[in-house]
This record gives C-alpha cells, sequence and structure tokens, in this order.
C-alpha cells in the first residue's frame, strides 16, 4: 500500500473508493511536509523513505533489491526501467517505518541528475559498485 501510495496517490485514493472503503479519507492518507524543511529541522513525522539506488550494469543494483525483500538474489536480466521494493525497517527508536528502494538504470541516471523535480523524492541514495 504505502508503494502504490508513493507512486500514485490519486489512484490509490481511487481505489479506496473502489473497494467502499468506509472511514475517513482524511485519516487514510498523511500529507506531510516539504523534504527540504525536514532537512533544515533535521527532523521528520514522514514513515515513508524513497531511496534511489544507483550502479553501473552488473553491480548487483538487483540483487540488493531482491535481498532487501527477504528473496535469493537469482540471475537477473538487465533492468531496463525502475525496479522498486518495499519493506518495514525497525530503527534504532522503534518506530516502524516503510523504505522504499528505487533501482535507477544506468540509462536513465543523466536524465534523472539533470531534472531538480527528479530528485525531490529521495530521501536517500545508494551507490552499489
Amino acid at each position: 500500500w504505502a508503494l502504490m501510495t508513493l507512486l500514485d496517490p490519486a489512484n490509490s485514493f481511487a481505489n479506496l473508493v473502489y473497494v467502499g472503503y468506509s472511514g475517513d479519507f482524511n485519516s487514510a492518507f498523511t500529507i506531510t511536509r516539504k523534504r527540504r524543511v525536514d532537512r533544515k529541522k533535521q527532523q521528520t513525522q514522514r514513515n515513508v523513505f524513497q531511496c534511489y539506488v544507483f550502479g553501473p550494469k552488473g553491480s548487483g543494483k538487483t540483487a540488493l533489491l531482491q535481498s532487501f525483500l527477504g528473496r535469493q538474489p537469482s540471475d537477473a536480466l538487465p533492468t531496463n526501467s525502475d525496479r522498486f521494493a518495499a519493506n518495514t525497517v525497525e530503527p534504532s527508536d522503534g518506530t516502524r517505518k516503510t523504505l522504499v528502494l528505487r533501482e535507477i538504470p544506468e540509462g536513465d541516471v543523466r536524465s534523472l541528475l539533470n531534472n531538480k523535480e527528479s530528485l525531490a523524492p529521495c530521501d536517500a541514495a545508494v551507490f552499489v559498485y
């Protein structure tokens, strides 16, 4: 649910309507402040974090995502589009957070880095080599 809502909040809302959600829609979603404000204050109320995974072809980006999901890394085919993996993690403070890893194909890195808006949803980055 967290991954789907992160990628397409409008569709998540439509899905709630479709399945007959009877609760308060305001409680189904949490609108958080901009990441820029969180960085300045060095604190956040977010529960979902997105981490971009960069690296050259064959470096093990897909294997990292598979391991994050508790799966055995397999001989993966080359990635030509974004891949995502979402899992719940527990930081040392005992809270539960959702971490979404987004594999960035090598061919998309230049255009991603040239577009400031493309980096806006990124909370952290991992470089695999």
